[in-house]
């Protein structure tokens, strides 16, 4: 729930500073999408290439807080490039542009609360694969690729 809380935080934010500068400068809307796409492809690359430590099988002493998640999502860069790609290409095209940027933000954010469930119960399907450094490796890359792939989709 905090993570969800502190993405709310990152979609009103993107949003607010998006609708202020694309109704000033609608023609710095490509160079945010660039801008996006370049950081999402930086963050794959990350993901490819990061070093594979296999997990241990005990679980953490202290549970991380609602707080956390909180804290995570407000300071996570990502969650802000995936707003600003989302809402400088993908926005619903809605004849209020204040409804747009709302209704647009909150169906991201119930996506990302059905995604966010999924991946808990995918994710620990996965952990036995992740602690095998060879396994681990290939499903970083796979995941790395997918995300490239999803981010020439878009440019599509």
């Amino acid at each position: 729930m905090g993570i969800l809380f502190g993405l709310s935080v990152a979609i009103v934010g993107a949003t607010m500073g998006l609708a202020t500068l694309f109704s000033h400068w609608p023609e710095l809307q490509i160079g945010v999408q660039i801008l996006g796409a370049f950081y999402l492809v930086y963050v794959a690359f990350k993901i490819a290439t990061s070093p594979v430590t296999p997990s241990s099988n005990t679980l953490p002493v202290n549970a991380p807080l609602l707080k956390d998640g909180f804290i995570l999502n407000l300071l996570n860069p990502k969650a802000y490039a995936a707003f600003l790609a989302i809402f400088s290409q993908f926005m619903l095209p809605l004849a209020n542009d204040t409804h747009a940027y709302l209704v647009t933000g909150i169906i991201c954010l119930l996506v990302a609360a059905i995604v966010d469930t999924l991946w808990l119960c995918f994710g620990g399907l996965l952990r036995p694969r992740f602690q095998h450094p060879r396994q681990a490796r290939t499903l970083r890359v796979i995941f790395a690729i997918l995300m490239i792939f999803a981010i020439i989709w878009t440019f599509i």
